[in-house]
């Protein structure tokens, strides 16, 4: 019952002082049933009507995933603005982040994250929202060592404390609750608590819960999300939050 009430709470939810904000790895595309299938991705956000989209695992010009920029088909058919940020270059092509948004874009920035193996990075865009300015960013933090990925909240945390407005951050922390990771999140950051079932992944039948949303310089905001249950689109649950600003 619970969750039903928050779900009916999103859905009548407009901007009025609150920003609807959806987290979802993509698997560029590819469900669990093996199917490369972006329009099934645009409608799973489509349904929440979100007015800000951070997205992980996104192919641009990839081969396997037909040579199209992703980034750019999602915000079409959803009618959004877009951003795009490389993580690693991938057989001709392009794997990273990206951002949809409701509002348009003013500026972005693609911040390196430090450590061994594939290269992992935060995309960072700058939005004005009736005249408030926000960054937003889509993350996606290395799914090895609990060691690297200390390492890249740290990284982040130097840049982002430089800011002097609100921030949200979204996405796939490869990392559960109780870890070292998402422990240095806490210390700085709040976490926007999961309303009902809070296991993101694997999409089928979850196990662990990595995927987050999280946000600073709201100093009064009230915020929840919910893990959506779909379970074929991509290999992770989507979220979608609410964060109500005072």
């Amino acid at each position: 019952m619970r969750s039903i009430l928050f779900l009916m709470i999103l859905t009548s939810c407009a901007w009025a002082g609150e920003l609807r904000v959806f987290s979802y790895n993509i698997h560029h595309g590819v469900g669990l049933d093996g199917k490369l299938d972006l329009n099934r991705i645009a409608e799973v956000i489509k349904k929440q009507k979100p007015d800000l989209v951070a997205l992980q695992e996104v192919d641009k010009v990839v081969p396997r995933s037909g040579k199209v920029d992703q980034a750019a088909v999602l915000a079409k058919l959803l009618g959004m603005h877009y951003a795009y940020g490389k993580c690693i270059d991938l057989n001709g092509g392009e794997y990273g982040n990206a951002i949809l948004s409701k509002y348009p874009i003013q500026d972005t920035m693609v911040h390196k994250l430090p450590g061994p193996g594939e290269s992992r990075a935060v995309l960072e865009a700058i939005i004005h929202i009736h005249g408030k300015k926000l960054s937003f960013a889509s993350v996606h933090l290395d799914w090895e060592k609990d060691e690297t990925r200390v390492g890249q909240v740290q990284a982040m945390e130097k840049v982002m404390s430089l800011r002097q407005h609100p921030v949200i951050m979204a996405g796939d922390f490869n990392a559960i609750p109780d870890s070292d990771t998402m422990t240095h999140v806490k210390s700085t950051w709040k976490i926007t608590t999961k309303s009902g079932a809070a296991l993101t992944y694997p999409a089928g039948d979850p196990k662990k819960e990595i995927d987050y949303i999280i946000y600073r310089g709201f100093e009064t905001a009230k915020a929840s999300c919910l893990v959506l249950d779909e379970a074929v689109a991509s290999d992770h649950r989507p979220l979608i939050g609410v964060i109500i600003v005072p």
